[in-house]
């Protein structure tokens, strides 16, 4: 039985109509007087048949549109973009069903173009398969398991109960929907139908007026014809009527407005046929035209929440071209701007509002990626805020951002913005240094590389950076390791190498390999007195053997970039998250401080007295807090002595430890660095690691790469120094008063404080750094790769090559094994062994007192003290060994281990030294 019959009533005229069933084989004879058969031209159409006035109806109208889509709220747009999706939706369908109907149709026509059937053997094909299918779908479900045949019926009944809520609020939707086009509808129609009769009025009233119109236009064209007035009575006739017009403009310009409007109607023809008076069009536009000045002014002086909106579709009913921008902005009081941005489409903005989490995590981020800036002009004026710079494209970062977070959300522009302030891009500095050599040099070749490209058509060629130079070079990284496989990066790799570069610019060496070109390169120089620089010089040669170079410093960059990125990665992890008893110090010499003095005298130019720097910027645990969080304590040491080597660096560092341990109890210390020789990575500074009582370890950044927190601790330390001399409000001829100054006023925090920043300023005389301390006679082997070196016992350290804190690193615990060992290695032991000729024998006489040989470490150390005389005294260096005699006196034979007599305190004359043995 099929669905019931759909009844329609169609009404022709009052009492009288005709009923049709869709599928009956009856047909309702419709009268012919009946208005169906002379159906009534919509009054749209009639308005076309006037260009004119349907020219304006159509401009009321799309700017009556864009004022409506302009005050519709959120709610209001959601729904207007999902009837959008339906109405597209059902199109799409509806063209896909076509096509498909139109491809059957072309596919089963016949050879005389009648459309034809499938056949006997298609149909039965098709059965087949669908059986098949049917088949397989039982076994499958056969197949099931109990709980989840429940679990399918379970989906099922949620789907149908929610395809079921959803039919029942879309027919409550679309029953709401229908009841307000309903009444919408009514609305409509009752106003058509008003205006369809007032402009029927209209037009009969304009036909008639048109007619009368143009009689007298023939007319008055005529009697112009008539006359032909000379030059000179034009001219009678100006003068005369000059001396009947008012003198004044204003009055002038009030009395010729009202002769023109209140000429004749042939007067005013004449008059239009001058281009004098106005139109019906005319005033129209003008007044359109003063309505949307008012609206632009009102909504120019708003901060509404859709005034902006407004305005901006308003501007856009303006644009009329780029010949009449600056006419239109003029005549309608706006600016080119506003009508050029509102001529260009908006931009979908998400409305999805991020995390706070989300932006700390991107904020973070971006502090991790930056180096700040030893740049006293980099200082915030504001906020005193250290500068930082980031190392790598922004564009780069966001990639590395959304692989390290994958389950973070964001797009490039959020990302962008939530960059700090204080944080710059790479284009920062106009005049930038101390940059690494390596990338400087590689980034000038690509340079050049990259305009040779562009030269010969070859733009897909260039090169961004070396980032991507060097990526070029390796094997792409797996997806669950931030890093180049090692031995990519050592060039053990066969899939991958500095070939790529070649092969990537092969096309063109094929056309230029011969070209001459020039490019620059930082190098040694020696100058005209015998003195070697560093200089920027310029190098010539083919393009051939400007590549070859390239590949030439390419082989060692990516172990460059490589140590660079890790060392710095292990730094942020380790000083974010601090073991407790951990403290992690970053360490760095600043440029000197020259103080200079406001309103200087010229003789005073030549004679500046200067100031040693240097910050130790200290990371720990606040254990005093409930919740432990991290300090940052940047502790920065003044000095007048001039000598930045290891004996200085020693001197700071007891001095912070010993500071530190009235705060807080240390069990390790964690030090970080830059690679220099004379101050932290050499056998001085490695020995002096040795010695010391808490275990330490030291870190040095990447070559090239060492710019950490302590050259923005400076930075601000020397800016706050320079504008109080610059607004003469302190006078600092010297280190100590620049001392004093930043004590008075650099301070930050106290011992009993919790917050997350402090700073302490320390004074440290030349004559307090001991420069005779022991030096060891032997380097360390490979001292350059070494990046990690962690203390032993006195003269025994480990090293190697590259930092790590994993779990079982910093914990030291020797069952488990590092987690990155496939990249740092193993420890390895080294001794700083020592010169064994090198032996004294003392004669200490009328010894009456000894004790020696105590436990550090588990490593047995030898002190002496003795009576000696009226005073105690006791021997200072430790590791010794001591041989009693028989006699009164006492034989000490000493293996000096530092080339350095030893020291007595109090001092002793009287001893006496025996020959070396």
């Amino acid at each position: 039985m099929g669905p019931p019959l759909l009844q329609l009533r169609l009404r022709f005229h009052p009492k009288k109509g005709a009923t049709l069933a869709c599928g009956s084989a009856e047909t309702a004879t419709l009268p012919p007087s009946t208005s169906i058969h002379k159906p009534k031209q919509h009054w749209r159409c009639r308005l076309k048949e006037d260009p004119r006035k349907f020219k304006v109806l159509k401009k009321s109208e799309a700017i009556a549109a864009r004022l409506r889509r302009a005050e519709w709220s959120e709610e209001r747009r959601d729904q207007e973009r999902a009837k959008s999706k339906e109405r597209m939706r059902a199109y799409r369908l509806r063209k896909k069903v076509e096509a498909e109907d139109a491809k059957a149709l072309g596919a089963t026509k016949r050879r005389d173009g009648a459309d034809g059937r499938k056949t006997r053997s298609e149909i039965q094909k098709e059965q087949n398969m669908r059986s098949r299918w049917a088949e397989e779908k039982r076994r499958q479900r056969a197949a099931l398991s109990e709980e989840a045949r429940r679990r399918i019926n379970a989906e099922r009944r949620s789907a149908r109960r929610k395809e079921k809520e959803e039919l029942l609020e879309y027919r409550r939707m679309r029953m709401e929907q229908e009841k307000e086009k309903r009444e919408q509808e009514k609305e409509e129609e009752e106003r058509r139908q008003a205006e369809l009769e007032e402009i029927a009025e209209l037009e009969e009233r304009e036909r008639v007026l048109a007619d009368e119109m143009e009689a007298l236009k023939e007319q008055t064209k005529q009697a112009l014809d008539q006359e032909n007035r000379s030059t000179a009575a034009r001219r009678k006739s100006l003068a005369k009527a000059r001396k009947s017009l008012p003198k004044s403009p204003q009055v002038f310009a009030d009395t010729v407005a009202d002769i023109i409007a209140k000429a004749s109607p042939r007067k005013a023809i004449a008059l239009q046929a001058k281009g004098i008076g106005q139109g019906e069009e005319t005033a129209a536009d003008t007044g359109i035209g003063q309505n949307l000045r008012g609206q632009l002014a009102q909504a120019k002086h708003k901060r509404g929440k859709n005034t902006t909106k407004v305005r901006r579709v308003l501007a856009s009913a303006l644009v009329t071209g780029k010949k009449y921008l600056y006419k239109t902005a003029r005549r309608f009081g706006v600016t080119r701007k506003l009508l050029v941005n509102a001529a260009k489409p908006l931009r979908y903005r998400n409305a999805r509002k991020l995390d706070e989490q989300v932006k700390a995590t991107v904020t973070n981020f971006f502090e991790d990626q930056a180096v700040l800036v030893a740049d006293k002009k980099a200082i915030s004026r504001k906020t005193m805020k250290k500068t930082a710079v980031l190392q790598e494209p922004v564009v780069e970062l966001f990639k590395q951002f959304r692989k390290k977070y994958e389950h973070i959300k964001i797009g490039f522009s959020s990302f962008s913005s939530l960059r700090p302030i204080h944080v710059k891009t790479v284009k920062f500095s106009k005049l930038r240094g101390c940059l690494c050599e390596y990338c400087t040099n590689i980034s000038l070749k690509l340079t050049v590389l990259n305009q040779l490209c562009i030269q010969h058509n070859m733009a897909t060629n260039k090169l961004k950076n070396e980032f991507v130079a060097c990526d070029k070079t390796l094997c792409p990284k797996s997806e669950e390791c931030d890093f180049h496989a090692l031995e990519c990066v050592t060039r053990q790799c066969s899939d991958c190498g500095i070939n790529g570069i070649n092969e990537h610019f092969q096309s063109l060496l094929n056309v230029a390999a011969t070209d001459k070109v020039t490019w620059k390169k930082w190098k040694s120089l020696t100058t005209e007195d015998g003195r070697n620089t560093v200089g920027q010089a310029d190098e010539t040669g083919t393009v051939e053997t400007l590549l070859a170079e390239l590949l030439k410093e390419l082989d060692p960059f990516a172990l460059h970039l490589f140590t660079w990125r890790w060392q710095h990665s292990q730094y942020s992890r380790i000083v974010h998250n601090p073991p407790e008893g951990t403290v992690t110090m970053v360490m760095d010499f600043a440029e000197n401080y020259a103080c200079l003095q406001q309103d200087e005298v010229q003789a005073g130019h030549w004679h500046h007295h200067q100031a040693t720097v240097h910050p130790i910027v200290a990371t720990y645990l606040c254990v005093r807090c409930p919740t432990p969080h991290t300090v940052q304590h940047s502790l920065v040491y003044v000095s007048d002595d001039m000598v930045h080597d290891y004996h200085a660096v020693h001197k700071f560092f007891t001095e912070a430890v010993q500071f530190l341990e009235m705060q807080l109890a240390i069990a390790k210390i964690v030090r970080f660095s830059d690679g220099c020789s004379s101050q932290y990575k050499s056998r001085g500074p490695f020995l002096d690691i040795s010695s010391y009582e808490k275990q330490t370890e030291h870190h040095f950044f990447g070559s090239r790469h060492g710019k950490g927190p302590s050259d923005g601790e400076s930075a601000v330390v020397k800016r706050q120094a320079s504008l109080a001399v610059k607004s003469g409000t302190q006078y600092i001829p010297n280190a100590k008063a620049l001392y004093e100054y930043c004590k008075d006023h650099l301070t930050r925090g106290n011992k009993d404080d919790c917050s997350q920043f402090k700073r302490d300023i320390f004074w440290v005389a030349s004559g307090m750094i001991d420069r005779s301390r022991p030096k060891p006679t032997r380097s360390v082997q490979g001292t350059r790769k070494i990046h990690s070196v962690k203390s032993i016992s006195p003269g025994l350290i480990l090293k190697r090559d590259l930092s790590c804190f994993c779990q079982s690193c910093i914990d030291d615990n020797a069952q488990s094994e590092c987690e990155n060992k496939a990249f740092v290695g193993g420890w390895e032991q080294v001794a700083l062994t020592v010169d064994q000729g090198s032996s004294i024998t003392l004669v200490i006489p009328e010894l009456t007192f000894l004790t020696s040989k105590k436990k550090y470490r588990g490593y047995i150390l030898c002190f002496l003290i003795f009576q000696y005389g009226s005073n105690s005294t006791y021997l200072l260096w430790r590791s010794l060994t001591v041989y009693p005699s028989g006699d009164k006196n006492m034989f000490i034979k000493i293996w000096n281990l530092f080339g350095n007599p030893p020291a007595w305190v109090p001092p002793k004359n009287d001893l006496k030294t025996l020959p070396k043995q």
